[in-house]
């Protein structure tokens, strides 16, 4: 009969909701890795309403935030790029989290062989 009883011991739920926590710094460990890399390594064309710029990934933010608070409203040849500004932000966080998942994973497997 206690099999099917929906009861489980305070120790066998304590280490099932332990799991998870102990990985999650790796997961932030990881995807803070791959945020910051990408901000500082990756290049995004920025356009300038004459010309492209080649800027790193924190200052094509910087230049789309300033252009977003600055803006008159206008149409014209810039306008619409801050779709494309958030478009990169969630592109640069999945790839973030892509890095943070791969992370834990090394940290399970860490974790395995430490046990």
């Amino acid at each position: 009969m206690p099999e099917d009883s929906p009861y489980t011991p305070p120790s066998d739920s304590a280490a099932v909701s332990k799991s998870p926590a102990r990985l999650r710094p790796w997961f932030v460990f990881g995807f803070l890795i791959v945020f910051v890399g990408m901000l500082v390594f990756v290049r995004q064309l920025f356009y300038t309403g004459g010309s492209l710029v080649q800027c790193r990934l924190w200052e094509f933010y910087l230049l789309e935030i300033r252009r977003f608070f600055t803006s008159s409203g206008m149409l014209g040849p810039t306008s619409g790029s801050g779709t494309q500004a958030f478009v990169m932000f969630l592109s640069h966080v999945g790839v973030s989290s892509v890095g943070g998942l791969l992370a834990m994973g090394l940290g399970a497997i860490v974790r395995r062989f430490r046990a």
